[in-house]
């Protein structure tokens, strides 16, 4: 099948870990760990700002409620109200974990 991009980079993206991309692979298990911890709270910090701008866009009220739950750290109810407002936290996390593998390819390619 033929891409726009190529096929090379279709395959990398779906089948490379982030190690892999970076040339990684042989680091240390608690080395990796660390590296996942802050990929993690990069995801985090991306996907409560797309939350952000979703709820700024619907109702200025919603992101007031949204703040006053994410200050208490009340997870039921951030839960409770993502399921409200039919915001998709794990399609938000993955969609941003794609993003992150993209960005990181390309830099990687870039620099062949």
């Amino acid at each position: 099948m033929e891409y726009i991009v190529d096929d090379k980079f279709i395959f990398d993206l779906l089948h490379k870990d982030f190690f892999e991309i970076l040339g990684l692979e042989n680091v240390s298990e608690e080395t990796k760990e660390k590296i996942m911890e802050e990929v993690g709270k990069t995801l985090e910090f991306k996907v409560l700002n797309r939350i952000w701008d979703i709820l700024e866009e619907k109702d200025k009220a919603l992101l007031e409620e949204w703040k006053s739950l994410m200050d208490s750290q009340d997870f039921e109810g951030i839960k409770n109200f993502l399921e409200r407002e039919k915001i998709d936290l794990y399609e938000l996390f993955f969609e941003e974990a794609m993003a992150l593998k993209a960005y990181l390819l390309t830099a990687s390619r870039q620099t062949k």
